[in-house]
């Protein structure tokens, strides 16, 4: 068979064997090139399917302990008995689920592997059966366009400048952050970004420094000047001039992008995926569970009231965690003394300074919050960088304190 090119219906029959609760028997999959029985799992509403069943479709399989390592010509992946980390060819993700053996088979989390070899898993109501189907791959030349810079990519970058803290995480995180050749001094994170040459700040790029880097693309993202933009495309430099994500759905778009700009685009859907099942997960979790009020403090005092409301990325953050950004009744950054008095939140995050400010000043001695010391300090860059820091850190660390009696198993 050639597995590139199968469209597979998995039905599901849900027969109950002699496995225990929590598992489907096994079902039978037609696909267009052959009909056979395949073994399928359902366990906590993520299919797996049997690594036999792998190799019938092609694939090269070979388990050592509790080490299952499966590739094709291109994809190399390492799974782990009772892990939900997974190695994606040079990176590794965390997932939903993990492999789990069953009587002689071994078992592994199959939307994420079909997905990751960009199949397209859905589940068809209708017909009440898993249909995956192979997407088109990329087909270079990709053009993208934005804030009026044009970049027609030929090929995959080999090396790449960036300005952009979150887009310098992400590339790291989907295995391309050694061809990163400079980077903004606000770029900070991995530690690796240190053996990297700084090029100036977020909004005041070094254009020599660059420049005599030659990367083949600058990625910069909103906070830039274009006329900086436009002298780097004069010294022969391609500009890729990115919106920065106001929902963690924009934070996945942005993944593949560059997916697609660095040729990882393999990695990039591991990530995404990664990221996707973690968030439905969260967002089912805290659907019953209570949804304690906070502010989110990003500046206060002598300059006034500046905080995440509900066309931002942090919002979509809170949200997610269960939680009730009472400044989602406004939009950009700026709010007011005398709405957040009205609005009282039971909790105020934000970095340490501005808890202190806050604190101190008259202005916020109404606050339940201030009264009650409930004034929390977090990690700022963690939670306003669209990265995947927030999904990794920040949100099981909003899960942890706000909503304790929740199982967080299937999400850290």
């Amino acid at each position: 068979m050639n597995k590139r090119m199968i469209s597979i219906l998995i039905v599901l029959a849900m027969v109950l064997g002699s496995m225990g609760a929590g598992f489907a028997a096994t079902e039978s999959i037609a696909s267009k090139d052959a009909a056979a029985e395949y073994h399928i799992l359902v366990i906590d509403d993520r299919s797996l399917i049997a690594v036999s069943d792998i190799e019938a479709l092609g694939y090269e399989a070979e388990i050592v302990g509790k080490i299952i390592a499966i590739h094709d010509e291109t994809t190399k992946f390492h799974f782990e008995l009772g892990s939900r980390t997974v190695g994606v060819n040079e990176i590794e993700v965390k997932i939903d689920s993990a492999p789990i053996k069953n009587g002689n088979e071994i078992f592994i989390p199959m939307a994420f592997f079909f997905e990751v070899l960009n199949y397209d898993v859905q589940w068809n109501q209708d017909l009440e059966k898993i249909e995956i189907e192979k997407r088109a791959d990329s087909q270079y030349p990709v053009k993208f366009e934005s804030f009026g810079f044009v970049y027609d990519c030929a090929k995959p970058a080999e090396t790449i400048s960036s300005t952009a803290p979150s887009v310098t995480e992400l590339l790291f995180s989907i295995g391309a952050g050694e061809r990163i050749q400079t980077r903004s001094t606000y770029c900070d994170y991995p530690a690796e970004v240190a053996e990297i040459p700084a090029a100036g700040s977020l909004y005041d790029p070094s254009i020599e420094v660059i420049v005599a880097a030659a990367p083949e693309v600058l990625i910069a993202q909103t906070h830039f000047k274009p006329e900086v933009l436009v002298q780097l495309t004069k010294a022969g430099i391609d500009v890729v001039a990115v919106e920065t994500p106001a929902t963690i759905d924009g934070m996945v778009a942005l993944v593949k992008q560059l997916g697609v700009i660095t040729g990882n685009e393999t990695e990039a859907r591991a990530v995404a995926i990664s990221i996707e099942q973690r968030v439905q997960r969260t967002r089912i979790l805290v659907q019953s569970a209570q949804q304690p009020s906070v502010y989110y403090v990003i500046g206060t005092g002598q300059w006034g009231e500046y905080t995440a409301t509900s066309d931002t990325f942090i919002n979509d953050v809170l949200q997610t965690a269960g939680l009730n950004n009472v400044a989602a009744d406004a939009t950009g950054w700026k709010y007011s003394l005398e709405r957040l008095v009205e609005q009282d939140p039971e909790y105020i995050l934000g970095g340490g300074y501005n808890l202190d400010t806050m604190r101190t000043s008259e202005n916020y001695a109404v606050l339940q919050a201030v009264q009650e010391d409930r004034l929390i300090e977090i990690d700022e860059n963690v939670f306003s960088r669209p990265a995947l820091r927030i999904i990794d850190l920040g949100i099981p660390e909003l899960l942890e304190r706000f909503h304790p009696e929740l199982d967080r198993s299937l999400i850290e």
